[in-house]
Protein backbone atom coordinates (compact mmCIF):
# COMPACT_ATOMS: atom_id res chain seq x y z
CA UNK A 1 0.00 0.00 0.00
CA UNK A 2 2.93 2.35 0.90
CA UNK A 3 4.56 1.71 -2.54
CA UNK A 4 0.86 2.62 -4.11
CA UNK A 5 0.93 5.55 -2.30
CA UNK A 6 4.32 6.72 -3.32
CA UNK A 7 4.11 6.23 -6.98
CA UNK A 8 0.67 8.18 -6.50
CA UNK A 9 2.60 11.02 -5.25
CA UNK A 10 5.70 10.55 -7.66
CA UNK A 11 3.13 10.67 -10.70
CA UNK A 12 1.45 13.66 -9.15
CA UNK A 13 4.37 15.70 -9.01
CA UNK A 14 5.46 14.61 -12.10
CA UNK A 15 2.46 15.68 -13.81
CA UNK A 16 2.73 19.47 -11.46
CA UNK A 17 6.05 20.22 -13.19
CA UNK A 18 4.66 19.40 -16.20
CA UNK A 19 1.81 21.89 -15.81
CA UNK A 20 4.02 24.49 -14.79
CA UNK A 21 6.32 23.74 -17.05
CA UNK A 22 3.92 24.21 -20.38
CA UNK A 23 1.92 26.61 -18.54
CA UNK A 24 4.54 29.24 -18.06
CA UNK A 25 5.57 28.21 -21.99
CA UNK A 26 2.06 28.56 -23.46
CA UNK A 27 0.43 30.76 -20.90
CA UNK A 28 -0.75 32.63 -23.89
CA UNK A 29 -2.42 29.87 -25.49
CA UNK A 30 -5.81 28.41 -23.80
CA UNK A 31 -5.80 25.56 -26.14
CA UNK A 32 -2.44 24.45 -25.00
CA UNK A 33 -3.14 24.65 -21.46
CA UNK A 34 -6.33 22.44 -22.18
CA UNK A 35 -4.29 20.26 -23.88
CA UNK A 36 -1.88 20.00 -21.21
CA UNK A 37 -5.05 19.35 -18.81
CA UNK A 38 -5.97 16.82 -20.73
CA UNK A 39 -2.57 15.07 -20.65
CA UNK A 40 -2.46 15.35 -16.81
CA UNK A 41 -5.92 14.10 -16.27
CA UNK A 42 -4.72 11.03 -19.23
CA UNK A 43 -1.87 10.27 -16.95
CA UNK A 44 -3.89 10.08 -14.01
CA UNK A 45 -6.09 7.36 -15.36
CA UNK A 46 -3.41 5.87 -17.10
CA UNK A 47 -1.73 5.20 -13.45
CA UNK A 48 -4.67 4.07 -11.71
CA UNK A 49 -5.88 1.48 -14.52
CA UNK A 50 -2.17 0.17 -14.07
CA UNK A 51 -2.86 -0.29 -10.17
CA UNK A 52 -6.35 -1.76 -11.17
CA UNK A 53 -4.64 -4.83 -13.35
CA UNK A 54 -1.88 -5.25 -10.74
CA UNK A 55 -4.02 -5.26 -7.28
CA UNK A 56 -6.14 -7.94 -9.12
Amino acid sequence: MQQTQDLVWEERFLANMLVIFCGRQMIHHPVHRLLVISVHVFLTLFIWKFFWWHSI
